[in-house]
């Protein structure tokens, strides 16, 4: 019987240990829901971390490089970058969602960032872009970076919403702040973007493509551009074509390049004064 109670006791023990433990690892690691999105909490009143929301003396922000004017051209991928700052604060963590007029997902999240950053669901269904543990370790500020691509249509309105954390790195909840913020983008009228599902000016086939691309442009001639696939993190992989003169419903095709592996990509003809994208996916 004293056996038994010494045992007991030993497992009790060790299964408080292994609860604290879990429960200090999921605060450490990134939340789903807690960017301050409509009917969403943030860092701090979602019960992870105490004090005020935006009562500090840091910020947060929200900054792209090629989104020029918080405009997106629908199918199009942009590099986008969230920075925390707080002076003295030792750890930086954030929450991204970004979703259209009816609070849904917009576009898609990419990850450029694996070691860093992960995308997980709210119990709403919202996918979020949170840090992961020790990911934000750094003095006084932490910038991290993920792209997204534009719904494949003009949808009207999308709003990105951001919950960035400062914290002090105490293993605990008190001290930290949280600040959030929100930038709304609206689509990018007569820029010459297409879909495969709208009344085309460019038309791909096979779409999945294998071997061959072949590109056809319908009613639209397109004089010295240049042919392109991007990745989903809007960088160029591959020129197919230069300077090239496109007449009203020219066939072009090429070999696909060998450097591109199974994916998601965009295909895009510019020019000066015109560009026109649409996905392509590689088998």
């Amino acid at each position: 019987m004293k056996k038994l109670i010494t045992f007991s006791i030993i497992l009790l023990t060790s299964l408080g240990a292994f609860i604290t433990f879990t429960n200090e690892s999921y605060k450490k690691n990134g939340r789903a829901g807690n960017t301050g999105s409509p009917g969403e909490a943030t860092c701090q009143t979602g019960g992870c971390h105490n004090g005020t929301v935006n009562t500090g003396t840091g910020n947060v922000n929200i900054l792209s490089s090629d989104m020029t004017g918080w405009e997106y051209v629908p199918g199009t991928t942009y590099n986008i970058r969230v920075r925390i700052a707080e002076t003295g604060k030792l750890v930086f963590g954030l929450g991204v969602e970004v979703l259209n007029s009816s609070n849904t997902n917009a576009g898609t999240i990419n990850i450029l960032e694996s070691s860093r950053t992960q995308i997980i669901s709210s119990g709403a269904g919202r996918l979020n872009l949170t840090h992961m543990t020790g990911a934000g370790l750094t003095n006084d500020s932490s910038v991290y970076t993920f792209s997204w691509t534009a719904p494949s249509t003009d949808i009207g309105p999308v709003t990105f919403y951001v919950a960035g954390l400062a914290g002090n790195n105490n293993n605990g909840d008190s001290g930290d702040q949280s600040y959030t913020t929100s930038q709304t983008c609206t689509a990018k009228t007569n820029v010459g973007i297409q879909t495969p599902t709208a009344a085309s000016t460019m038309n791909i086939y096979p779409n999945p493509v294998q071997d061959k691309i072949n590109i056809q442009m319908n009613n639209t001639p397109m004089n010295q551009s240049t042919i392109s696939i991007l990745d989903m993190s809007g960088k160029v992989v591959s020129v197919l074509a230069s300077n090239l003169d496109l007449n009203e419903n020219q066939l072009v095709s090429y070999t696909r390049p060998a450097s591109l592996k199974e994916g998601l990509y965009l295909l895009q003809i510019s020019n000066r004064t015109t560009t026109k994208s649409t996905r392509l996916v590689i088998q």
